[in-house]
């Protein structure tokens, strides 16, 4: 996980009509989070969220949830000394082009976060600190069981939609949402990881619904796995819910159609 450790200098290049420089930004990043500076002035750009890199170092992906902007782009090469991704972007002309973003280490002055971390310590069960998080998620198809609020009590009836079959692969980061009654596809499907020491789990949807969301892991252990976001009432009001999943023991056996 070179990226998590280090600062970088992005430039932006498309390389159709000769290689002229596009764009530089500055970037700083820490385990499960990122930020862009301006590479001249340092100055945050205002774009901050979580990152993670897909297991297999194929695909690097960003999640800004208060923009509702997700990315995934695919790397085309990451080591100590470059770090390069494509994706679409612009010519001289406006016209739309593939583009290579190269990224060498960052060597000026100390960038900080602008924020602090948020605070994640909210418990409903063991965490298991020492394991894999997504190779726990990865070992099992799990099911979502119940949906409670903050007091304990049952509020599945209006959350049905965060019951599922969940399917992820930690070996590709692909995870996919399945219909718990029919085993069918609910369209749901793109890459998670497990960051910040197993407390959040992170997804980018890039199926019929295009969407990414970062949530606080409340339990995660080979029995159980929980997680915190906010749902409704029974009259539609926000509220903070936890929603529960156990290994599947049912008799269905969903594929990914994500390919």
């Amino acid at each position: 996980m070179v990226l998590s450790l280090c600062c970088g200098i992005g430039r932006s290049r498309h390389y159709a009509g000769g290689r002229r420089n596009l764009q530089s930004e500055g970037q700083r990043v820490r385990p499960g989070s990122y930020e862009f500076f301006d590479a001249a002035t340092g100055a945050s750009r205002g774009d901050s969220g979580t990152f993670f890199i897909t297991n297999d170092g194929a695909k690097r992906i960003l999640i800004l949830e208060s923009m509702n902007y997700q990315a995934v782009v695919d790397i085309t090469e990451l080591n100590a000394d470059v770090f390069t991704y494509r994706r679409m972007g612009k010519d001289a002309q406006g016209n739309d082009v593939e583009v290579f973003v190269e990224h060498v280490p960052y060597t000026g002055s100390k960038l900080a976060f602008t924020d602090p971390d948020k605070p994640l310590n909210t418990t409903t069960g063991e965490i298991a600190k020492d394991a894999d998080g997504a190779r726990i998620l990865g070992s099992t198809l799990w099911h979502g069981t119940q949906v409670l609020d903050e007091q304990g009590n049952d509020v599945t009836a209006f959350n049905a939609n965060f019951i599922s079959l969940a399917k992820f692969d930690d070996k590709t980061n692909r995870y996919e949402f399945f219909d718990a009654t029919t085993g069918e596809s609910r369209g749901d499907y793109g890459y998670f990881a497990i960051v910040h020491d197993n407390k959040v789990r992170a997804h980018v949807s890039i199926g019929t619904s295009k969407y990414g969301i970062a949530v606080e892991i409340t339990e995660l252990n080979s029995h159980t796995f929980t997680y915190k976001r906010t749902g409704k009432d029974k009259d539609g009001k926000a509220i903070t819910v936890f929603v529960e999943h156990e290994p599947y023991k049912g008799e269905l056996n969903p594929i990914f159609t994500m390919k």
